[in-house]
């Protein structure tokens, strides 16, 4: 069974902390900018220089993957403490409504004309 690179990666680098991802994305950057110096890159460098930019995907997508699942907890938490009625302000039992306008939601007086 053939696996494509991306796929060995994904499995090199799946279960690790957001500290050890982030320190492998730079250690990607840190030797592709070292490559990039050079005026020409041998055969080897050439692959060298594929195969981080193709890990340095693969973690920015793990990283990106992190990020939404901090996010999401986050939201859950903040949803949580929404749904308690101890954490509303204002009377019991009373529901309130806001719209954004200034008038907090009620509806503005009119003008009288004349």
């Amino acid at each position: 069974m053939v696996t494509s690179p991306v796929a060995a990666l994904n499995a090199v680098h799946a279960g690790k902390s957001r500290t050890e991802l982030d320190a492998e994305r730079g250690r990607c950057i840190a030797r592709s900018a070292e490559l990039s110096g050079y005026g020409r890159l041998s055969g080897a460098q050439v692959q060298e220089a594929d195969s981080l930019i193709a890990e340095q995907i693969v973690l920015d997508d793990l990283i990106a993957r992190d990020d939404v699942a901090a996010r999401s907890e986050s939201i859950a938490r903040g949803r949580a403490a929404m749904a308690d009625p101890g954490n509303r302000e204002g009377r019991p039992g009373r529901r309130r409504w806001c719209t954004g306008s200034v008038t907090g939601g009620r509806p503005r007086p009119r003008r009288s004309s004349g």
